[in-house]
């Protein structure tokens, strides 16, 4: 695999085209391994499978709000991740925080 060239501080938007980002989709930063942190807007209500796997840069805190759809692995080898913060009715799928050391 070609690692993912986003790097710093990424902020997802909330809208892109006028219309609204509800999703990020499958692999969207995989290998991202130079992101050091990442906001996801309150309109985001669904995380796909492995849409941050192996972004190992990414410190300091995430929030998953309430009734956030989080897919398998999405979050896995995210090892530098400090604190997360998780909204009632979220569900965890399997290795969604798999070798996240923190």
């Amino acid at each position: 695999a070609i690692p993912n060239s986003t790097s710093g501080a990424v902020v997802v938007p909330s809208t892109l085209g006028g219309f609204p980002v509800v999703s990020i989709g499958v692999g969207a930063f995989y290998y991202c391994r130079s992101l050091t942190s990442v906001e996801i807007p309150k309109g985001v209500m669904n995380i796909d499978r492995y849409a941050f796997y192996n972004c190992s840069g990414i410190k300091g805190t995430l929030t998953l709000l309430e009734g956030t759809v989080l897919g398998a692995g999405a979050f896995n080898n995210c090892e530098n991740l400090e604190i997360l913060i998780i909204g009632d009715g979220i569900s965890i799928p399997s290795q969604s925080f798999k070798y996240c050391s923190h």
